[in-house]
């Protein structure tokens, strides 16, 4: 009798999607947990250790030599970390980032299993897709993430997207320009710097040639994408900054600059 073959993976396996930060521990109470919370700080303090098992036979067998190793008081430094007397809640924070392709087997070595898988979950229109980095819905045509602003590696695409072709509008270069605004009691010129194209790196060269604090490689690079301007930082420095003059929206993560200090944006309320 013939052996019916199976369709059914004999290994199936998928990658990890959450991803846990490191935690943050702190004191505080529980009327108050939402409002103040104090780090918890690590101290060293003392602590009597016990003696070894493996005792030489002269000690062993001298109860006056053994009572005299016992009373030793063998100190020993250890960490130890506690909430105040004042606290009655211990709070930790920590973040999870959620990645995508989790509809996506890493090893799968039935083709039909495989392809029941990817049919059962496909859960976005054929003409979105997942971000790889934060995982938010985007247009599958992005070259760059709008959420998170990182630049999007497209899979394969397997299904056709119908009528894309009818629906583009045509194709047109679009333009900006760029207005040196001169600092007080500086006297240069204010010049407009013509710029093309939907993806344009910005440099020293191309912006402010005897400015030795633009790099000469990658400063910044401004993208056109879904009819809006994007910026992105490519400075190895992080130094590429954008006045708020309106609303803007911030992300954890962000780094926002106050005088000239800079303070890192974090949230849990997203």
């Amino acid at each position: 009798m013939a052996k019916k073959e199976s369709n059914l993976a004999s290994v199936l396996s998928f990658e990890k999607k959450l991803v846990l930060s490191d935690g943050y521990m702190y004191g505080t109470t529980w009327e108050k947990r939402n409002e103040t919370a104090r780090p918890v700080m690590l101290v060293e303090k003392s602590v009597r250790g016990t003696i070894s098992n493996r005792l030489k036979d002269s000690v062993k067998n001298d109860p006056m030599k053994l009572n005299a190793e016992v009373e030793k008081a063998n100190l020993q430094t250890v960490d130890s970390a506690s909430i105040s007397l004042n606290d009655d809640t211990l709070k930790l924070s920590f973040t999870i980032k959620v990645l995508s392709g989790v509809e996506h087997p890493s090893a799968c070595n039935n083709e039909t299993h495989h392809k029941k898988i990817e049919e059962k979950t496909s859960f976005l229109p054929e003409d979105k897709m997942a971000c790889q980095e934060c995982g938010k819905e985007i247009d599958i045509t992005c070259s760059f993430c709008p959420h998170c602003g990182i630049r999007v590696h497209r899979p394969t695409i397997r299904r056709q997207i119908k009528n894309i072709a009818e629906t583009e509008p045509e194709d047109i270069t679009p333009h900006c320009s760029l207005t040196i605004i001169p600092e007080e009691n500086e006297n240069i010129p204010s010049e407009k710097m013509e710029y093309e194209g939907k993806s344009i790196i910005l440099n020293r060269e191309n912006t402010e040639v005897s400015n030795r604090t633009i790099t000469s490689k990658e400063q910044a690079e401004i993208v056109f994408e879904d009819g809006h301007w994007y910026l992105l930082d490519r400075s190895e420095l992080r130094t590429t900054f954008i006045q708020a003059n309106r609303k803007i929206e911030i992300i954890p993560d962000d780094i926002i600059v106050l005088g000239d200090r800079r303070f890192k944006f974090e949230s849990d309320s997203l």
